[in-house]
């Protein structure tokens, strides 16, 4: 595949506010990224976060899942040599909440 990801799982400090009742998932940043992009996902319980990413014609080139705890989870995704400078397609699932968006890669 084009993308590679590295998963970072960062605690929950003992000062946090409350967890959120529903998943919340932030936003890719930086965007546009030159090798490296970043999104948070806040999960109020264990259970399944999964992502894919698309070309622009829509062809799925990479895709995760995976059983998480509860907490604060960080998605790190590394572009490698292999893909093209260009805009592309995410959907992110966490729990029963799903988002999409764009993302542009600048080599």
């Amino acid at each position: 595949g084009y993308i590679t990801a590295e998963l970072d799982l960062v605690g929950i400090e003992e000062h946090h506010t409350k967890m959120p009742a529903k998943p919340i998932i932030d936003e890719f940043a930086p965007n546009p990224f030159n090798s490296a992009t970043q999104i948070t996902i806040d999960l109020p319980y264990p259970g399944e976060v999964s992502m894919a990413l698309f070309d622009f014609s829509g062809r799925q080139i990479y895709s995760w899942k995976e059983q998480k705890n509860a907490g604060n989870l960080t998605l790190t995704f590394h572009a490698n040599e292999e893909l093209p400078s260009g805009t592309y397609l995410y959907r992110i699932q966490a729990l029963d909440m799903e988002k999409s968006g764009k993302i542009v890669f600048v080599q």
